[in-house]
């Protein structure tokens, strides 16, 4: 309901919800983004630092360094 100011996503370990940074919900963003960031998210469920076996699977989304930046 409010935008976050620090994540375009979080997933939270407690309830395996994810949830999108609203500042996202418009039609201006890319479905793509979008999908790159559940992407992203759903990673968490299973890794919950950045390390180099996160980023490794994170690099295997298509095209994702036209994403990465975000």
């Amino acid at each position: 309901d409010k935008p976050y100011k620090r994540y375009y996503g979080v997933f939270f370990g407690n309830t395996g919800d994810i949830q999108i940074n609203c500042i996202l919900n418009s039609s201006k963003v890319p479905r793509e983004v979008i999908k790159y960031l559940l992407y992203h998210e759903m990673l968490h469920r299973k890794y919950y630092y950045h390390d180099k076996l996160f980023r490794c699977l994170e690099h295997k989304y298509p095209n994702y360094t036209s994403y990465e930046k975000l």
